[in-house]
């Protein structure tokens, strides 16, 4: 009897310590695997710190234009607004040759610098004076190419301006030749015409203009439509019917101004 109860009492201890075995080893499982759900779930839902941009210095150099703050920031969503007396801005530029045009919005991935592009609105030519001497200038006139070399034409049209004026300045005289063999009694002073010509054809001309013996500042203008003068040569042409005077044309000065 006693045999018999004592291997019961063993059977049970052996049961026992077969369930604590495997019980307690299943539950250390299941929390860590319970665990590391959450850990996950818990770490999907932040934004890792590296998808955050640094930010960059951007500074600006205005080409003469009204100046730009210089700023720290990962993304210039729109073109800083500058202004320049008697130009139109043309853009916000990667490069200092103005070749590689800025789109906005930008990614400042490092410190960079931006480069304003204008068009000019208008420009000054000042030209060498001239005369016209009758024993010397056979076809009594002078003149000069004065085509704009500072006016982007076709991008500004693109832009909405749509005429070109033009404004020649300039002092007037003459005096006697005394240069010349002979004198025929020539009367009164010297006429003179000033016209503009537009490669074969002209765009502007004044007749019958009086000279005197003390210098007269004069002017005139003429305007067309932007697309006239694209692809043309311009010229300024100053003639005369003198006989046996000289005719001075000094201080010569041509303007252009484009507008809408």
């Amino acid at each position: 009897m006693k045999k018999l109860v004592s291997f019961l009492v063993s059977l049970l201890t052996v049961c026992l310590s077969t369930f604590a075995f495997f019980g307690c080893g299943d539950m250390p499982a299941a929390i860590f695997e319970s665990s590391s759900l959450y850990a996950s779930s818990q770490s999907s839902s932040k934004v890792p710190e590296t998808s955050v941009e640094e930010p960059h210095t951007v500074s600006f150099h205005e080409n003469g234009g009204a100046s730009v703050s210089s700023i720290r920031t990962s993304l210039l969503r729109q073109s800083p607004k500058t202004t320049k007396s008697d130009c139109v801005f043309d853009g916000w530029y990667l490069d200092r040759e103005l070749t590689n045009r800025a789109a906005f919005p930008l990614e400042v991935n490092y410190d960079l610098t931006l480069y304003a592009k204008w068009l000019n609105l208008t420009e000054t030519k000042n030209l060498s004076s001239a005369a016209i001497k009758n024993w010397t200038d056979y076809e009594h006139k002078v003149g000069w190419f004065i085509s704009p070399s500072k006016l982007n034409l076709e991008a500004l049209k693109e832009k909405g301006y749509r005429r070109l004026y033009i404004t020649v300045y300039y002092d007037v005289y003459y005096e006697k030749d005394y240069e010349k063999p002979f004198d025929i009694g020539y009367m009164g002073s010297p006429k003179y015409e000033a016209y503009l010509q537009i490669s074969e054809g002209y765009a502007k001309s004044l007749e019958n203009l009086e000279t005197t013996k003390q210098a007269a500042s004069r002017s005139f203008s003429f305007y067309q439509a932007i697309e006239y003068f694209m692809g043309q040569r311009i010229y300024l042409v100053f003639s005369t019917d003198n006989i046996q005077n000289i005719v001075h044309f000094t201080n010569i000065r041509v303007e252009y101004e484009c507008t809408k």
